[in-house]
């Protein structure tokens, strides 16, 4: 569990109604689903910084003596994000808050990382033969299918911008995930390929990512899998294919017989709280 590192990172700044900065401003930002909070105080240049979120919903308060309290929620933090988000605080008793209640869109400007994020309604929705997320990582500009003859090619191998698929580096939950020797049995260059209801989300990085994912030239897939609520949740599932159900090839002569198909895929996932309403 201590391995698993989260990957969004909220900054920004603290100011008054002048634009003068704020030192010493308390930002708590509270998730919503889980209710875990994270803090930081803004240093003297009104700036701060809280790393290892986990992609979800947030409130951010931002609070000092002699200050209104100002909130935002409805935050929205996607994986691998470096979301900017300032105050304005106004002059007034810490005990009145301020809801900022305009959605303006969260600016990602400390990073020139130029990637995709696959959300979950795709990774869920979206047709999968063989139910592999890395299969999605094709739908990122610049990613192709792998050459002819790759031995990973079934189990989500893929180009991007040029680059050999030997050369991508996989993680999850920020662990790496990479399969040093093509695994025989799924035939992935990932070592574990959660199930597509336990991913959350994940993220093709194609150029200019972090020194942090210094592993190899290639994209970046940094996926993570859904965190825990206050209730229990979870499916249970079955994907069935067989040749009762596909219909003929087009261009086969008439008479010939459909190949025999049987596939099914069973699984399930369960997910709850460890401590009940964290702080």
């Amino acid at each position: 569990m201590q391995a698993q590192t989260p990957t969004a990172t909220i900054t920004g700044i603290v100011t008054d109604e002048s634009g003068a900065v704020v030192p010493g401003a308390h930002i708590v930002i509270s998730d919503i689903n889980t209710g875990v909070r994270s803090a930081a105080t803004s240093n003297d240049t009104g700036n701060y910084v809280i790393a290892n979120l986990r992609p979800g919903t947030y409130k951010v308060t931002a609070e000092k003596q002699g200050f209104s309290t100002a909130a935002r929620s409805g935050i929205t933090l996607e994986v691998s994000q470096v979301a900017r988000l300032d105050f304005s605080l106004r002059v007034g008793a810490t005990s009145e808050q301020v809801e900022i209640s305009a959605r303006a869109p969260i600016i990602e400007a400390s990073t020139a990382s130029i990637g995709q994020t696959i959300e979950n309604k795709a990774v869920t929705d979206l047709p999968l033969n063989g139910r592999n997320y890395l299969q999605l990582a094709k739908l990122s500009a610049g990613v192709l299918e792998a050459k002819q003859g790759d031995r990973a090619a079934a189990g989500g191998s893929f180009i991007a911008n040029g680059v050999r698929a030997q050369l991508n580096n996989f993680q999850l939950d920020g662990v790496d995930n990479n399969a040093k020797i093509v695994d025989q049995q799924n035939s992935s260059p990932a070592t574990i390929q959660p199930s597509v209801d336990a991913i959350q989300e994940f993220r093709v990085e194609t150029n200019n990512y972090s020194a942090e994912y210094g592993y190899s030239a290639g994209a970046v897939v940094n996926a993570t899998l859904k965190s825990g609520t206050n209730h229990i949740h979870g499916d249970v599932y079955e994907f069935l294919r067989n040749s009762d159900l596909d219909a003929r090839n087009y261009f086969a002569t008439a008479g010939t017989p459909k190949p025999i198909l049987q596939q099914n895929q069973f699984g399930g996932t369960l997910g709850g709280p460890l401590i009940k309403n964290a702080a």
